[in-house]
């Protein structure tokens, strides 16, 4: 089997729930599959004159990335500035944080959570929900 093959038999590329609990109890979810580098180049590009501004960049791969669940865009290009503008730092902070979280929770079909800790891709089995909050 050829390293592309392997690569691609190996890795997930399967859609995980994120979520921020929000100052008022509530809980913002989204779903994502995993960034892929063309994607973070995409979103770099959006950035334009801040492509070195990781808050710019990481608000530009929510935008691309986040989905309900069932696979509708959660946000459009134009809310960008609407982001960065209108909401509190410390909300767009824990956004950024959820969206480059090294581990990721997968939900199977009998609703049994699975966190996968992405640089090493080991999964650890979790029976109980887990909220994700920062």
């Amino acid at each position: 089997m050829n390293g592309l093959q392997e690569l691609k038999n190996a890795v997930s590329m399967k859609r995980t729930r994120r979520s921020v609990e929000l100052d008022n109890g509530q809980e913002f979810v989204w779903w994502m599959t995993p960034l892929t580098l063309a994607q973070r180049e995409r979103a770099t590009r959006l950035a334009g004159k801040n492509s070195e501004d990781p808050i710019s960049v990481a608000l530009n791969v929510l935008i691309i990335k986040a989905e309900d669940e069932a696979g509708n865009k959660r946000f459009i290009l134009a809310d960008f500035a609407e982001l960065k503008q209108h909401f509190p730092e410390t909300l767009m902070s824990k956004l950024v944080v959820e969206v480059f979280r090294e581990t990721i929770t997968e939900v199977n079909e009998d609703g049994v959570e699975t966190e996968v800790d992405v640089d090493l891709s080991q999964k650890k089995s979790s029976n109980s929900s887990r909220k994700t909050g920062s």
